[in-house]
């Protein structure tokens, strides 16, 4: 495992230049690496498995159904996955399903009925992250871009074919969420496994350079107890509370994650959270109907695909921030203020209303239930916390590009696509094999990627967290 500190490291860096031309890369043979952010508890860990997945015709992929990753060694929870599927072409990428099935169990499609009938000849990566600004495409070409989990609507793509509502066995049964972030929270370690398969006949293709796994860890507190929520009062505790310290830069996101939820009526059930500084966020109120939570690991996020459901089941997933106002068989709506002490309304129902506040000091979750003849509990809460850099809005990446012997390589050209980039940029290596990206927007994913026509890298394509400067992000070509 390299190892490399975001570190304002001031090193001898030469000039570095723009290169506008695309660049055709070798094939990838990708390993492990960590980011250590000097400024957050943050640690982001890159896992690959380089092996060719071959996506059979109207079948699942081989030689590996499932391909596998074994993640171990890492420490914290879960704050954030990225997934980037390497070297992708395909006759037909409508037919092509994507599963992925964390640790735990968790399984989040990451791809189906997109790309319809544009075929991919030259090899593209493509990273999937629950923050990218955009889907998948449904009907056009595909492209390096960073995008959501999609499930396209294979109608639109013009071949009249659906993806199965089950991936083929042994792949897990749905239903399937569309939130990496149901993984928050969550240990690391374990095997992550990735289902393939073609749903049509007559199209073939690969993922010819495998996937790769991109897993932030830190910044995550669990509350001590259970929460007990009362018939028509409020829960106890109230409020519930984690002391959240340790940290230098200001929040950039909060998630939260209720574990084991329980309740028999979920309208009744209303939740707040408010930050140390004293903003208030409604988490819902008003969801779910009559229907019973029975062992519901929740997750609120605002980057989820889905508000919570107005009068349906809650599913172990991540769902939006929701106030819904009707009345579902309850005695009323919920009042518009939750009970002292918590504090007056109006709330907001959005997580990044935290944005740019100091997250040390207590967080308090306030639960109380608004009518008569049902109670629940929640075994505890989760506050998966991210900060950015104190001051620059803007950070710098730079490293070198190495032979074997540990001598710099010139005129290797860099590609750095995703984030809030309208285009991706480029840099080539000077003689002494430095490059360097300025000004480029924090608190974004980015995907790096290195390539030379005279050497082949050993590990050319790395997720990038970007909070803060990123100093000796090196490549270094194989002997």
């Amino acid at each position: 495992m390299k190892t490399l500190n975001c570190l304002r490291a001031k090193i001898a860096v030469r000039s570095a230049f723009s290169f506008r031309k695309p660049i055709a890369f070798a094939a990838l043979a990708i390993f492990t690496i960590s980011v250590l952010s000097a400024r957050t508890f943050a640690q982001t860990s890159t896992f690959v498995n380089p092996a060719t997945i071959n996506i059979a015709d109207n079948g699942p992929a081989v030689p590996a159904y499932p391909s596998t990753i074994n993640v171990s060694g890492v420490s914290g929870r879960i704050t954030k996955v990225v997934v980037t599927l390497n070297g992708f072409t395909h006759s037909l990428p409508d037919d092509v399903g994507v599963l992925l099935v964390g640790p735990a169990g968790q399984k989040v499609r990451l791809m189906t009925d997109v790309g319809g009938t544009s075929a991919v000849v030259s090899p593209i990566n493509i990273p999937i992250d629950d923050r990218a600004a955009g889907n998948l495409p449904d009907s056009t070409v595909l492209s390096n871009a960073i995008s959501k989990p999609t499930a396209g609507l294979s109608g639109a793509a013009g071949d009249g074919n659906l993806h199965a509502a089950n991936f083929p066995a042994p792949a897990p049964a749905g239903p399937y969420s569309l939130n990496l972030a149901d993984f928050i929270g969550t240990g690391a370690n374990g095997t992550w496994s990735l289902y393939v398969d073609d749903d049509t006949l007559t199209n073939t293709g690969s993922f010819a350079n495998g996937w790769t796994l991109s897993i932030t860890t830190g910044g995550v507190f669990t509350s001590g107890g259970a929460i007990t929520i009362n018939d028509n009062a409020v829960a106890n505790p109230y409020p519930s509370t984690i002391n959240a310290a340790g940290f230098t830069g200001n929040i950039t996101k909060v998630s939260v994650r209720l574990d084991n939820f329980n309740h028999t009526f979920l309208d009744d059930v209303g939740m707040l959270l408010v930050g140390p500084t004293g903003t208030a966020v409604r988490l819902t109120t008003d969801n779910g109907g009559g229907f019973d939570a029975v062992n519901v690991n929740l997750v609120f996020d605002d980057t989820a695909a889905n508000a919570l459901p107005n009068n349906a089941i809650f599913d172990s997933t991540t769902y939006q921030p929701t106030a819904d106002g009707t009345n579902n068989g309850g005695s009323a709506s919920h009042n518009a203020n939750f009970a002292a002490p918590a504090p007056v309304g109006p709330y907001p129902n959005t997580l990044s209303s935290f944005n740019g506040s100091n997250p040390n000091g207590t967080w308090s979750l306030y639960v109380d239930d608004d009518s008569a003849a049902d109670v629940g509990t929640i075994d505890s809460w989760t506050l998966a916390i991210e900060t950015g850099a104190p001051t620059a809005a803007d950070a710098m990446i730079s490293g070198r590009a190495l032979n074997s012997s540990g001598r710099g390589i010139a005129n290797v050209r860099l590609m750095l696509y995703g984030g809030t980039l309208a285009d991706p940029v480029y840099a080539l290596t000077n003689p002494f094999g430095y490059y360097r990206f300025e000004n480029i927007p924090a608190g974004q994913t980015y995907i790096l990627v290195a390539g030379s026509k005279r050497y082949r890298f050993a590990d050319p394509v790395r997720v990038i967290n970007l909070s803060d400067d990123l100093a000796e992000l090196d490549f270094t070509a194989e002997p």
